[in-house]
Protein backbone atom coordinates (compact mmCIF):
# COMPACT_ATOMS: atom_id res chain seq x y z
CA UNK A 1 0.00 0.00 0.00
CA UNK A 2 1.09 3.64 -0.51
CA UNK A 3 1.27 6.29 2.09
CA UNK A 4 -1.16 8.34 0.02
CA UNK A 5 -3.25 5.48 -0.30
CA UNK A 6 -3.49 4.92 3.76
CA UNK A 7 -4.27 8.85 4.25
CA UNK A 8 -6.86 8.88 2.24
CA UNK A 9 -8.06 5.94 3.56
CA UNK A 10 -7.70 7.60 6.83
CA UNK A 11 -9.01 11.15 5.60
CA UNK A 12 -12.34 9.79 4.32
CA UNK A 13 -12.72 6.87 7.14
CA UNK A 14 -12.27 10.09 9.54
CA UNK A 15 -14.53 12.46 7.72
CA UNK A 16 -17.16 9.74 6.71
CA UNK A 17 -17.76 9.33 10.55
CA UNK A 18 -18.12 12.73 11.81
CA UNK A 19 -20.06 14.10 9.15
CA UNK A 20 -22.57 11.03 10.19
CA UNK A 21 -22.67 11.76 14.20
CA UNK A 22 -23.02 15.66 12.84
CA UNK A 23 -25.37 15.34 10.67
CA UNK A 24 -27.60 13.36 13.17
CA UNK A 25 -27.26 16.28 15.70
CA UNK A 26 -29.07 18.49 13.24
CA UNK A 27 -32.05 18.44 15.16
CA UNK A 28 -29.63 19.54 17.84
CA UNK A 29 -26.56 21.35 17.48
CA UNK A 30 -26.37 22.59 20.61
CA UNK A 31 -26.03 19.95 22.61
CA UNK A 32 -23.50 19.38 25.01
CA UNK A 33 -21.75 16.57 26.37
CA UNK A 34 -22.77 17.49 29.56
CA UNK A 35 -24.35 20.56 32.00
CA UNK A 36 -22.15 23.46 30.03
CA UNK A 37 -19.19 21.03 29.17
CA UNK A 38 -17.47 20.80 26.30
CA UNK A 39 -18.08 22.07 22.88
CA UNK A 40 -21.86 21.72 21.03
CA UNK A 41 -21.54 20.13 17.62
CA UNK A 42 -22.23 23.65 16.11
CA UNK A 43 -19.04 24.58 17.25
CA UNK A 44 -17.48 21.67 16.36
CA UNK A 45 -18.53 22.15 12.95
CA UNK A 46 -17.23 25.29 12.71
CA UNK A 47 -14.18 24.39 13.64
CA UNK A 48 -13.38 21.35 11.72
CA UNK A 49 -14.17 23.86 8.81
CA UNK A 50 -11.75 26.12 9.58
CA UNK A 51 -8.86 23.42 10.05
CA UNK A 52 -9.95 21.75 6.84
CA UNK A 53 -9.71 24.95 4.81
CA UNK A 54 -6.43 25.66 7.02
CA UNK A 55 -5.03 22.82 5.21
CA UNK A 56 -5.72 23.53 2.03
CA UNK A 57 -5.11 27.37 1.78
CA UNK A 58 -2.22 27.99 3.90
CA UNK A 59 -0.22 25.01 4.43
CA UNK A 60 -0.74 23.33 1.41
CA UNK A 61 -1.12 26.01 -1.35
CA UNK A 62 0.14 29.20 1.02
CA UNK A 63 -2.83 30.95 0.28
CA UNK A 64 -4.77 33.37 2.40
CA UNK A 65 -7.58 31.48 4.75
CA UNK A 66 -10.74 31.77 2.92
CA UNK A 67 -12.63 31.63 5.62
CA UNK A 68 -10.52 34.04 8.15
CA UNK A 69 -13.73 35.40 9.39
CA UNK A 70 -14.63 32.93 11.63
CA UNK A 71 -11.02 32.64 13.42
CA UNK A 72 -12.61 34.52 16.59
CA UNK A 73 -15.65 32.29 16.83
CA UNK A 74 -14.17 29.06 15.89
CA UNK A 75 -10.25 29.23 16.23
CA UNK A 76 -8.17 27.42 18.17
CA UNK A 77 -8.55 29.21 22.12
CA UNK A 78 -12.32 30.19 21.45
CA UNK A 79 -14.45 28.70 23.92
CA UNK A 80 -18.25 27.05 22.62
CA UNK A 81 -20.42 29.83 23.69
CA UNK A 82 -23.75 29.86 22.40
CA UNK A 83 -23.93 30.79 18.64
CA UNK A 84 -23.84 34.20 17.72
CA UNK A 85 -25.91 35.97 15.03
CA UNK A 86 -22.75 35.88 12.68
CA UNK A 87 -22.41 32.29 12.55
CA UNK A 88 -23.07 30.34 9.45
CA UNK A 89 -26.47 27.91 9.88
CA UNK A 90 -24.87 24.74 11.25
CA UNK A 91 -26.09 23.09 7.74
CA UNK A 92 -23.85 25.38 5.43
CA UNK A 93 -21.18 24.76 7.70
CA UNK A 94 -21.90 20.79 7.01
CA UNK A 95 -21.97 21.56 3.30
CA UNK A 96 -18.95 23.75 3.46
CA UNK A 97 -16.91 20.87 5.29
CA UNK A 98 -17.97 18.09 2.48
CA UNK A 99 -17.20 20.41 0.12
CA UNK A 100 -13.65 21.12 1.61
CA UNK A 101 -12.94 16.98 2.65
CA UNK A 102 -13.68 16.66 -0.78
CA UNK A 103 -11.30 18.90 -2.18
CA UNK A 104 -8.45 17.97 0.15
CA UNK A 105 -9.52 14.19 -1.21
CA UNK A 106 -8.74 15.65 -4.95
CA UNK A 107 -5.66 16.88 -3.83
CA UNK A 108 -4.47 14.05 -2.14
CA UNK A 109 -5.44 11.55 -4.89
CA UNK A 110 -3.04 13.55 -7.36
CA UNK A 111 -0.28 13.23 -5.00
CA UNK A 112 2.93 10.64 -5.39
CA UNK A 113 3.62 9.54 -2.23
CA UNK A 114 7.13 11.55 -2.86
CA UNK A 115 5.02 14.98 -2.21
CA UNK A 116 3.84 13.75 1.22
CA UNK A 117 7.49 14.80 2.07
CA UNK A 118 7.59 18.34 0.81
CA UNK A 119 7.48 20.68 3.57
CA UNK A 120 4.08 22.75 3.81
CA UNK A 121 3.93 26.33 3.34
CA UNK A 122 4.65 29.19 5.41
CA UNK A 123 1.45 29.95 7.14
CA UNK A 124 0.01 32.71 10.21
CA UNK A 125 -2.32 29.96 11.28
CA UNK A 126 -2.22 29.36 14.91
CA UNK A 127 -2.29 25.93 15.00
CA UNK A 128 0.54 22.77 14.48
CA UNK A 129 3.53 23.67 12.77
CA UNK A 130 3.69 20.27 10.85
CA UNK A 131 6.87 19.93 9.01
CA UNK A 132 5.73 18.11 5.85
CA UNK A 133 2.29 17.41 3.57
CA UNK A 134 2.33 14.43 4.70
CA UNK A 135 2.43 15.42 8.29
CA UNK A 136 0.38 18.35 7.85
CA UNK A 137 -2.71 15.27 5.97
CA UNK A 138 -2.10 12.59 8.90
CA UNK A 139 -2.78 15.40 11.21
CA UNK A 140 -6.13 16.48 9.86
CA UNK A 141 -7.46 13.11 9.62
CA UNK A 142 -6.85 12.54 13.52
CA UNK A 143 -8.22 16.09 14.00
CA UNK A 144 -11.38 14.81 12.77
CA UNK A 145 -11.58 11.81 14.58
CA UNK A 146 -10.82 13.98 18.03
CA UNK A 147 -13.83 15.50 17.69
CA UNK A 148 -15.84 13.25 16.25
CA UNK A 149 -15.27 11.35 19.68
CA UNK A 150 -16.67 14.16 21.16
CA UNK A 151 -19.54 14.29 19.05
CA UNK A 152 -20.48 10.90 20.04
CA UNK A 153 -20.21 11.98 23.58
CA UNK A 154 -23.16 14.36 22.79
CA UNK A 155 -25.40 11.46 20.91
CA UNK A 156 -24.47 9.16 23.99
CA UNK A 157 -25.76 12.14 26.58
CA UNK A 158 -28.71 12.57 24.59
CA UNK A 159 -29.64 8.60 24.38
CA UNK A 160 -29.34 8.04 21.03
CA UNK A 161 -27.93 4.70 19.55
CA UNK A 162 -24.23 4.21 17.84
CA UNK A 163 -23.97 4.89 14.83
CA UNK A 164 -22.53 2.35 12.51
CA UNK A 165 -20.93 2.90 9.33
Amino acid sequence: MKATEFLLGSLCGSHDFAMALLRDLSDSPLARSGPDVGPHAHWIAGHLVLAEAAVLDQYLEGHPHRFSGLINSFGIGTSPKDPQDDWPEYELLLDDLERLRGETVSKLTAMEDSALTLPCHDHDWPGPKFETIGACLSGLAVHTMYHAGQVACIRQRLGRTPLFL
